[in-house]
Order: C-alpha cells, then sequence, then structure tokens
C-alpha cells in the first residue's frame, strides 16, 4: 500500500518539476510534457483509488480526503488548462497535490478506518468532507491568487525573463479569485461549524491547537469577501490573504495527519 502512494506522490512531484522547468526557460518554448504528467498522474489515481480503497492502509483517518483532494485539484486544473492560458499555475497545484499526497502517507496506520468506529459517524464525517472540499477550492484561489502575483510583479518590472506564454489579464484573475474563495467559504464554515458541534458532543477536554488555526484560516478568508465589500480590497492584498489562509489550512491539515490534530 506504501508502494501505491509512493508512485503517486511522485508523479505529482515530476508534474511540479516539469512545470517548474517550463517557468525558468529562456526561450519561448512550449511544452505539452508536464500537462500530460498531470493527465497520467490523475488517471494513476483513478484506477489506484478504488483498488487502494479495497484496502485497510487506505481507508484509515483522513488519509481518503487527502488523496480525493490531490486528486480533484489536479482534475480541475486539467479541465481549466484547457479553456484559459493558465500554465504557470500548473506547479503551484501540483505542489500542493504532491504536498496532500504526502500528508496522506504521513496518517498513521492507528488510526480508525473510515467505515467503522468515531469515523463511521455522520456529523463527523461530514464535517471532513465539506472541510476538504472547501480546501479543494481555496487550493485553487490561492493558485489564481499566486499568479496574479507574479503577473504584476513582471508588469511592473517589466520582466520578461519566464511566463512569456499568453496570460489572463489582472483583472480576471482576481474576479476568478474572488469566486472561488466566495464558493469554498459556506463549505468551509459549515465545517467548521460541524466540527464545534462534534467536539461539544464528545465532549472533547480543551482547545486543540488544529481548531484554533482552523478558525483563523476561516477568519482570514472572511476578511478577503468582507474587505472587499466595505473597504475596496482588491488585488495583492486579497493575494497575499488569500495565500495566507491557504497556508494555515494546510498546517491544521498536517496536524490531523500526524494525529496532532
Amino acid at each position: 500500500m506504501q508502494t501505491l502512494l509512493i508512485i503517486g506522490t511522485l508523479g505529482y512531484a515530476v508534474t511540479t518539476c516539469g512545470y517548474l522547468g517550463t517557468l525558468f526557460r529562456a526561450q519561448k518554448i512550449k511544452s505539452r510534457g508536464p500537462y500530460w504528467c498531470f493527465v497520467a498522474s490523475s488517471a494513476y489515481w483513478a484506477v489506484a483509488f478504488p483498488i487502494g480503497a479495497l484496502s485497510y492502509q487506505l481507508c484509515v483517518g483522513v488519509r481518503p480526503w487527502l488523496l480525493l483532494t490531490a486528486w480533484s485539484l489536479g482534475m480541475i486544473f486539467i479541465s481549466l488548462q484547457r479553456k484559459f492560458a493558465i500554465a504557470a499555475m500548473g506547479s503551484f497545484v501540483a505542489a500542493l497535490s504532491t504536498i496532500l499526497c504526502i500528508f496522506a502517507l504521513l496518517v498513521s496506520s492507528d488510526q480508525g478506518r473510515l467505515v467503522d468506529g468515531v469515523m463511521a459517524d455522520f456529523i463527523l464525517w461530514s464535517h471532513i468532507g465539506l472541510a476538504f472540499l472547501g480546501l479543494t477550492i481555496f487550493s485553487l484561489a490561492a493558485a489564481v491568487s499566486l499568479l496574479y502575483l507574479v503577473v504584476s510583479h513582471r508588469l511592473k518590472t517589466k520582466k520578461t525573463t519566464f511566463l512569456q506564454a499568453p496570460m489572463p489579464s489582472l483583472e480576471t484573475l482576481d474576479t476568478l479569485g474572488h469566486r472561488l474563495v466566495l464558493s469554498g467559504f459556506p463549505f468551509y464554515t459549515l465545517a467548521l461549524l460541524l466540527g464545534s458541534a462534534e467536539a461539544m458532543r464528545s465532549g472533547a477536554p480543551g482547545l486543540k491547537l488544529a481548531y484554533v488555526l482552523a478558525s483563523i484560516s476561516w477568519l482570514i478568508y472572511a476578511i478577503v469577501l468582507q474587505a472587499r465589500l466595505t473597504a475596496g480590497w482588491r488585488g495583492q492584498r486579497a493575494a497575499l490573504l488569500t495565500l495566507s489562509g491557504l497556508v494555515t489550512a494546510f498546517t491544521v491539515v498536517g496536524l490531523y495527519s500526524v494525529g496532532a490534530g
């Protein structure tokens, strides 16, 4: 089972390197290699996940949600890249998928199975599912935000050593990033509320670090949305906040993966 996970993780890692290679080429050369590498990695997981789902090792803890999120990120990006000039986002999206797979490798086999015990509880199951759905959307928003910052910097400095391919306008990237945060926020909010309800129902003592960080990430995304409406925060401010929100959310995922959540 570990071999299955390692192969999938390496596939995303190679894809990340491929996209990074195209970014830093001095020549304006179009390469479809990284794209097809992403397609191959996604196809691998489309087959490997159902096979691995029959194994206990895949179904423990949050591992299936981590792998599904990594796969979903890749599939959505592949679909978007066919329609929009967003290849520059590939390295970041593939890197996020790689990180999620690494988290999946770190999940302890001592954690409960997905289909029995405490993980079978409907409230907890819904909490985790909604949280990872929100995380998927926020990851894409962060990728768009990072591309916004890079393109904005290129326009200001007039440096064209990389990212020479046609890019969406800053307005398009800003609008897309906002819409993604707006789409993911309800799922993340509901996940946080269900997590609070589960904690109170189970009588868990103390306030866990993972829940504090999750609340901070929720607050960051709330600020992104509210400040846009009331203070007109757009562009770089919104992009930086969106990225910081994802870093905080991924810290939460890392804590849960190693059983410290």
